[in-house]
């Protein structure tokens, strides 16, 4: 390509010419890339992006955050706790029904008896008095029961 001089045409710009050397030849700057558009328009719109003075608001921020951060590790702390009291009660519990002793068992069966004795004792004495209603108004003692709401099983 050749190179218009001013002093040919003084209407055209001024042009130089570019070579077949100079394309081949690495240039030391580079085109521009997306990237770096992007990043130079970012730059233009927002010129407090480059001096983002902390605002005053970002203290206080952050002992908020500091408080909820204490707030959640005492919680924490107070639930791990929690959690360490209920496993040993946990064991002891287990340790206790696992493990009945035999001495206890006897004694469940002893006193199981006994509240039936009990039992029975009071039946027959309910049986007794609602016996004694029916021979007082002369009806079967079955009709008697039924007026009570006691049934055979009972």
């Amino acid at each position: 390509m050749t190179t218009t001089s001013p002093a040919s045409d003084p209407a055209l710009p001024t042009t130089t010419a570019t070579t077949a050397t100079a394309e081949t030849e690495p240039s030391t700057s580079r085109p521009p890339t997306q990237d770096d558009s992007t990043a130079q328009a970012s730059a233009t719109s927002n010129p407090e992006a480059d001096t983002n003075p902390p605002s005053e608001s970002s203290p206080t921020k952050q002992t908020a955050r500091q408080k909820k951060l204490d707030t959640v590790h005492a919680h924490i702390a107070t639930l791990s706790t929690q959690l360490s009291d209920l496993q040993t009660e946990r064991e002891s519990l287990l340790l206790n029904l696992t493990d009945p002793t035999p001495s206890s068992a006897s004694s469940t069966v002893k006193r199981h008896i006994r509240l039936l004795h009990s039992y029975n004792e009071i039946r027959d004495v309910g049986s007794g008095l609602l016996g004694l209603i029916a021979d007082q108004r002369g009806v079967r003692t079955a009709e008697v029961f039924d007026e009570f709401g006691v049934g055979g099983g009972d």
